[in-house]
């Protein structure tokens, strides 16, 4: 089956989406070129968390008007954060690209290509995802078009459904992360922890961060990747989601898991990003070259979300 490009509207506005035969992706340009679903069609499972949905069976989308706040909305699926996860004078709470309106231009068949500048921090910011197979690949390109050398901070921000059974996976060779936020895990500070086991109770990979299930989170990063590439696994079901990187580069992955400790959900997001910080401040201060784009640059990266086959029937 060739790869079918549909449209249909949600809570008024457009969403355009890819199906292939084996999954299938809804992308809304207007709502912060947010990607609102990815399925895998042979088991019907939607690997991106969404809140209750109402009547119409279709998820909410967030209104994206001036001076809504981030963490009141229904955060829905995966957004691209830039310049920065927290908020900064430039920037609101996770950037200043969910609250505004991106172009969506036809100039390729099969491909969800979308652009959006970014006065605050004046970047001029495109994305195209393509759908091949069980793959979905995601493109972009961040261009300078002023006359200053600019930091900025980019992590993907895919917020994943934790269903019974989920574990976490990361290549062998990571062996440690730098916590840099945790709440409800007894004994976690900030700075270097072991993977997975964050602490003698909390085993990240399982989910299981507090010994008595209370609710807990925490964010942590991965870095030094050998093989770019972390998933999503269920051995009980044999669902599996991946994401494959280049870690020239995307040189870090960001893990945040929730048990219930943020408005009671559960969720995991994999987060590939340019640098293992949360804000653009501290992106700066780094002060690399894959944290700085200078005037007239134009930088180019991309990575795979990939639904592998299940031995469901």
């Amino acid at each position: 089956m060739p790869t079918e490009r549909f449209e249909k509207q949600i809570d008024g506005c457009t969403v355009y989406g890819l199906r292939s035969e084996s999954v299938e992706l809804t992308i809304c340009p207007e709502r912060g070129m947010r990607v609102i679903d990815f399925i895998d069609r042979r088991t019907g499972r939607r690997w991106f968390w969404a809140p209750p949905v109402g009547e119409s069976g279709e998820p909410r989308l967030p209104r994206n008007r001036r001076g809504d706040s981030f963490e009141d909305s229904p955060l829905l699926g995966m957004d691209e954060c830039l310049p920065g996860v927290d908020p900064c004078p430039l920037s609101p709470d996770h950037g200043e690209v969910w609250p505004r309106a991106a172009r969506l231009l036809d100039d390729a068949p099969g491909i969800l290509r979308t652009r959006v500048s970014l006065p605050g921090c004046g970047l001029d910011f495109e994305r195209a995802v393509a759908l091949d197979g069980d793959e979905a690949r995601f493109d972009y390109r961040l261009t300078n078009p002023g006359k200053e050398r600019r930091a900025y901070l980019w992590a993907a921000h895919p917020l994943l459904t934790v269903m019974p059974g989920d574990t976490i996976e990361l290549p062998p060779d990571v062996t440690q992360v730098q916590v840099t936020g945790s709440a409800g895990v007894r004994g976690l500070l900030p700075g270097t922890a072991s993977w997975p086991r964050l602490t003698p109770v909390a085993d990240a990979a399982a989910l299981h961060l507090a010994a008595d299930r209370a609710p807990a989170t925490v964010k942590a990063f991965a870095t030094g990747f050998a093989r770019g590439e972390a998933s999503l696994r269920n051995d009980q079901t044999g669902d599996r989601l991946s994401l494959r990187f280049d870690p020239e580069q995307i040189g870090a992955l960001g893990v945040w898991i929730n048990r219930g400790y943020w408005k009671a959900s559960h969720q995991v997001a994999l987060e590939p990003t340019n640098a293992p910080v949360d804000s653009r401040t501290a992106a700066a201060a780094l002060d690399t070259d894959a944290t700085r784009i200078a005037p007239g640059e134009t930088k180019t990266w991309g990575w795979v979300l990939r639904t592998h086959p299940t031995k469901r029937v």
